[in-house]
């Protein structure tokens, strides 16, 4: 599951916690698989079969990129939770309550000069979610970009405001983004099981 949609809400659930204990940064392995098995005896940790020694190949398991100067580079899943966390670079996480009634999720909410980011990650195969949001005052609108991918064990198709980064150069930008109008101090989002959202609060 490392280099599949699970790292991905799982990475970026632990960047966000660490950040809200005070932590000021996190390191990913990266690398290519054939240095480390050399370093190792020619044996790679985790590799079941053939298959799997492909996908080493071009970068571990546990890395947030695969690929070589030769045949280009790509994102794994990690990356785009990586994207979305860098959202909250300078902004001020802030205290706040979150009850999952039960699904396997977690959220995160920080401050910045103009509103309030908050990510949301439902690391649940098996159940949405509806998030009811209260704000401490009256906010007009927010938006919001989703994580996604076909399911937990996905190591393609993944997503980030509903684009890939590009093969070769990591380019990205947001192609879909859903722009929320907020009535009055609160409002209510749907987290599909294994997936992950970051709202983005009057700025």
């Amino acid at each position: 599951m490392s280099n599949a949609l699970a790292s991905a809400l799982c990475g970026g659930d632990y960047m966000l916690d660490m950040a809200a204990h005070g932590c000021k940064g996190v390191n990913f392995h990266g690398g290519l698989g054939k240095q480390i098995a050399a370093s190792v005896g020619d044996k790679l940790p985790g590799v079941r079969n053939a298959a799997d020694m492909e996908i080493a190949r071009l970068g571990t398991f546990y890395s947030p990129w695969a690929g070589d100067r030769a045949e280009g580079f790509s994102a794994r899943p990690l990356f785009y939770a990586m994207m979305l966390v860098e959202q909250f670079a300078e902004t001020t996480m802030i205290a706040s309550t979150f009850d999952a009634g039960g699904t396997n999720a977690t959220a995160y909410a920080a401050k910045t000069t103009d509103g309030i980011r908050i990510a949301f990650f439902n690391k649940d195969g098996a159940r949405d979610l509806i998030v009811h949001i209260g704000f401490g005052s009256p906010a007009q609108r927010a938006r919001l970009w989703r994580l996604t991918g076909p399911r937990l064990e996905a190591i393609a198709g993944i997503t980030l405001a509903g684009a890939e980064a590009a093969y070769g150069t990591a380019r990205w930008r947001p192609q879909t983004v859903e722009d929320i109008t907020i009535a009055g101090s609160s409002m209510s989002v749907s987290i599909p099981r294994a997936s992950a959202a970051l709202m983005f609060v009057g700025d």
